[in-house]
């Protein structure tokens, strides 16, 4: 999600990405929101603050 920067993505844009179904990816983007990594705004899903450090720390 971090790559789609501030306008955020649909889970249809995140199925494309990915290539998996929509109930695994809401699944997933349910479970980041879950941790505070990502957040639901309308339609669209967003990367939080803060999710960037955890994918530096992890080497990506």
């Amino acid at each position: 999600m971090c790559s789609y920067g501030t306008g955020g993505a649909s889970v249809e844009e995140l199925c494309a990405a990915v290539g998996y179904q929509p109930r695994t990816i809401l699944k997933h983007v349910s479970g980041l929101a879950g941790q505070g990594l990502a957040e639901q705004r309308g339609d669209r899903w967003y990367a939080r603050a803060g999710a960037g450090v955890l994918v530096a720390a992890q080497g990506g």
